[in-house]
């Protein structure tokens, strides 16, 4: 893959495909986490799965892709073939035929669909966050550079960037009761959010 700016790269050819270090596969629990997936298996460390990692991957479609949501993400609601409210269990063979039919799409939970959209909708009231959609740019775009001071492969995927490069901007979320002032550096430094800053400048400069 050449080093440059992807704008339409998938969320699943940037996590297992694209070459170099980014924001999630240096803040895995310890580096031998890393390496031992890296060096014995020949693949890199498997996010997509988490809960976390799917919460936030269902927030950004939302916000910046709501096009392809129907196509990636489906709702665990009337979706069970006795009807009602029963939800697929991943246990069952109701859901082994679901998986088989839609190999490509990510079960939620109706509780986490709703805050997902309860989240989106709180974001429509801050004006700085419209002001980053109602320009014309890119939503999950994708890097991948050379970092300038060692050399490595590097990458990053803003959640959105003005189509002049002179905005780049990433999401951020946080639990209960931790986005004030006080609290929300410490938290953004448990989550490791500086090290996507410190990514995703270098990225946008070609």
């Amino acid at each position: 893959m050449q080093l440059g700016f992807y704008p339409d790269m998938s969320e699943e050819v940037y996590h297992r495909q694209a070459p170099g270090y980014s924001k999630t596969s240096l803040c895995v629990p310890t580096p031998f986490d890393y390496w031992a997936e890296r060096i014995y298996t020949g693949e890199k460390p498997d996010n997509g799965e988490k809960p976390s990692f799917l919460f936030g991957s269902l927030f950004h479609t939302m916000k910046g892709e709501p096009g392809e949501l129907a196509d990636r993400y489906v709702k665990n609601e009337g979706l069970h073939p006795d009807g009602g409210d029963k939800i697929l269990s991943k246990n069952s063979k109701a859901y082994e035929a679901w998986k088989e039919a839609n190999p490509d799409k990510k079960l939620f939970t109706p509780k986490m669909w709703a805050d997902c959209e309860r989240m989106v909708k709180m974001l429509s009231f801050n004006p700085v966050a419209n002001q980053l959609y109602e320009k014309p740019g890119y939503s999950e775009c994708s890097f991948v550079n050379k970092c300038p001071e060692t050399g490595v492969y590097i990458r990053s995927r803003p959640d959105r960037m003005w189509s002049d490069y002179s905005v780049v901007a990433d999401l951020k979320t946080t639990g209960d009761g931790k986005a004030g002032p006080s609290s929300f550096p410490w938290e953004a430094s448990k989550l490791h959010y500086h090290v996507s800053a410190a990514l995703t400048p270098n990225q946008a400069i070609f």
